[in-house]
C-alpha cells in the first residue's frame, strides 16, 4: 500500500471520526477479584511528588513553554498511575478523592468559558445541573475513575453546540455512554486517562507519560485551532479521546518498549538544546500523532523526513520552522537525522544490556 495514501487514511480517522476506531477489551479487574475491592482512596496514599524547578531550569536553557509546560503535572499523573495499579484502584468502585477534589476547579473553568459565549443563560443552566450531580457523587462517595470520566466528557458538552442534550438528559451520568470511552476505561490501570484543565501541554511534559499509556485529555473552554481548524470543546475531548483509542497498540505495553521510553529520557536530558528539540519533536510525532510501530519495524529515513514535514507545519509557529522551504527542508532532515541516530544508539545500548 503506498505509504501516504495509508498516512492519509490515518489522518482522516484520527481527527475527523475518533469515535469511529473502537476497541473492546475486558478490564483487568475482572481477572484480579480475588483481592477484596477497594472503596476509598484517600489522596493521602497516593504520595504524589512535591513540584521541582525542572520547568524552569529548562526555560532557562532556552526551552519555552510549548516545550515544558505542564511537568510537575506529568511527574505526578506518573505517579498517579504507579499507586492506582498498586494499591488495586477499581475504576466502576473506588471512591477517588484526588478527582473530587478537582470538581471545583473544574466546574470553575467552565463557568469561565460560558462568560465568553452566547446563549449563557441555558448553558449555566446545565452546568447547575452538572454541578448538582456532582456534589451527589461527592456526598455518596462515587467519584469514581469511570464517572470522573464521563462527568468532564459533560463539562466539554456544555461550552459545546450539544449542551442542550445535558438539559434534557435525566439524570444525566446515565445518559448513553461513548462506546469508545468505555471501552477505554476498561483498559484501566494498564492505560489511564486525564481529563486536565492544563492547555497546551509541552512536548517534553506529554513525551514523559504518553508512551507509558498516560493520555491528558484535554478540557477547554473555548474553540481550540487543531490541525488548521478550529473545533469545539466537545470536539477536542474527543479528539483526545480518539488519539487515545488509536495508540492502544500492544507495542506501547511492551516490556522493551519502556524500557526503550526510559533509556530515551536519560539519554536526552544532557543533549544540546537544538538536538534534543529535534529528538523530543520527533517522539511527540511518532508515538501520538502517527502511532507509528518505529520500535518493532523502523521508518526508514528517507520516509520520515516527508511525515515530520507535516506535522511540522503544524507547529512551525513554536519551533522557528524557516519560511524559506531549502532551509526548513533542512532542519527537518537534520531533525530526522538526529532521531535514527539516536534510535539506534540505544537499540544497541539494549542488546547490550540484557
Amino acid at each position: 500500500m503506498n505509504f501516504f495514501y495509508l498516512l492519509s487514511i490515518l489522518y482522516i480517522l484520527g481527527l475527523s471520526y475518533p469515535l469511529a476506531l473502537g476497541l473492546t477489551c475486558e478490564s483487568s479487574f475482572t481477572e484480579k477479584s480475588v483481592h477484596p475491592v477497594k472503596k476509598r482512596l484517600h489522596s493521602s496514599e497516593l504520595l504524589l511528588p512535591e513540584k521541582s524547578r525542572e520547568e524552569e531550569a529548562l526555560q532557562s536553557q532556552g526551552y519555552n513553554s510549548f516545550w515544558t509546560r505542564g511537568l510537575n503535572e506529568a511527574n505526578e499523573w506518573l505517579a498517579l498511575k504507579e499507586q492506582f495499579t498498586k494499591l488495586r484502584v477499581d475504576p466502576q468502585v473506588t471512591h477517588i478523592d484526588y478527582f473530587a477534589d478537582k470538581i471545583p476547579m473544574h466546574i470553575e473553568y467552565i463557568k469561565k468559558g460560558i462568560l465568553s459565549q452566547s446563549q449563557k443563560n441555558e448553558r449555566l443552566k446545565a452546568l447547575e445541573l452538572l454541578e448538582k450531580e456532582a456534589e451527589k457523587a461527592v456526598q455518596e462517595q462515587k467519584v469514581t475513575y469511570n464517572w470522573w470520566i464521563h462527568f468532564n466528557y459533560s463539562l466539554s458538552k456544555v461550552l459545546s453546540p450539544s449542551y442542550h442534550e445535558i438539559l434534557n438528559s435525566k439524570p444525566l451520568m446515565n445518559e448513553e455512554p461513548s462506546v469508545v470511552i468505555n471501552d477505554l476505561i476498561h483498559l484501566f490501570p494498564e492505560k489511564i486517562l486525564i481529563p486536565t484543565t492544563k492547555g497546551g501541554l509541552g512536548i517534553i511534559a506529554f513525551n514523559r507519560v504518553h508512551p507509558l499509556n498516560i493520555h491528558p485529555i484535554g478540557l477547554e473552554k473555548t474553540e481550540k485551532k487543531t490541525h488548521n481548524r478550529m473545533i469545539s470543546p466537545q470536539g477536542f475531548f474527543l479528539h483526545d479521546i480518539g488519539h487515545a483509542n488509536r495508540n492502544s497498540h500492544s507495542t506501547h505495553s511492551h516490556t522493551a518498549y519502556k524500557k526503550f521510553h526510559q533509556f530515551l529520557i536519560e539519554r536526552i536530558q544532557d543533549l544540546p538544546v537544538e538536538k534534543r528539540k529535534n529528538i523530543e519533536l520527533m517522539y511527540f510525532v511518532l508515538t501520538h500523532e502517527l502511532n507509528s510501530r518505529f520500535f518493532t519495524d523502523p521508518i526508514p529515513i528517507n520516509e520520515l523526513e516527508p511525515i515530520i514535514d507535516i506535522y511540522y507545519r503544524d507547529f512551525e509557529d513554536f519551533i522557528n520552522l524557516p519560511r524559506v522551504y531549502r532551509q526548513a527542508v533542512t532542519q527537518i532532515k537534520q531533525a530526522a537525522n538526529d532521531f535514527t541516530n539516536i534510535f539506534f544508539q540505544i537499540k544497541e545500548q539494549m542488546v547490550v544490556s540484557n
